[in-house]
């Protein structure tokens, strides 16, 4: 089993057994500012150099979120930003392949509160910075569109935890060593699988 499959299962199953967790905490009203913290995994591949495939790195990832929920009923919809941890290769050997920096997530949020947790899904755009891994060379770009879905659970009047699983469909643009970015990196795919702490403000 590829270590991306491993981190991704671990992450998930991590998740589920803190909502498990959480189940006797009291219900709260989740409309408001929120912010956060989360830890989690990446997956996914890229191209390079025209047709070398690369795998990301499946390592930690870390990330900062924040939001704001409205309230109507059962129906919470929202919009939030977050700052993805850096992702490279897993290749050793792919040096001169493109890794992904300063990643910034916008999302708008749509979902239901079933008890004490919330259900949601979600659809927004990307934008991020392409380097090369030997020197950190700079002057690429990334951006494209990403959706996902996750939970948030109680645990106190203003603290929840959740998972959260993001993917993203982003292309290549700007100039590395004065020639095109995508040729170090192109056809991203990456997907982020998270558990987070948050408050409610």
């Amino acid at each position: 089993m590829a270590k991306t499959d491993v981190a991704v299962r671990v992450v998930g199953g991590a998740a589920a057994l803190l909502a498990g967790s959480a189940g006797l905490a009291q219900a709260q009203d989740v409309g408001g500012f929120y912010g956060g913290v989360g830890v989690g995994a990446k997956a996914g591949d890229f191209l390079a150099f025209g047709n070398d495939e690369y795998s990301f790195d499946g390592g930690p990832s870390g990330s900062l979120f924040a939001g704001y929920n409205f309230v109507s009923g059962n129906l919470v919809y929202g919009a939030e930003l977050g700052l993805v941890g850096k992702a490279e290769s897993d290749d050793p050997d792919a040096v001169y392949a493109g890794s992904i920096s300063n990643l910034i997530d916008l999302k708008g949020r749509l979902g239901t509160v079933v008890g004490n947790t919330l259900f949601y899904g979600s659809l927004g755009y990307s934008v991020g910075d392409v380097a090369v891994e030997i020197d950190d060379e700079t002057g690429g770009d990334v951006s494209g569109f990403n959706f996902g879905a996750g939970f948030e659970t109680s645990v106190t009047d203003n603290i929840f935890i959740g998972g959260d699983i993001t993917k993203r469909n982003l292309d290549v643009g700007g100039t590395l060593y004065g020639g095109p970015a995508e040729n170090y990196m192109d056809d991203v795919d990456l997907t982020t699988v998270s558990i987070r702490v948050g408050f409610r403000f």
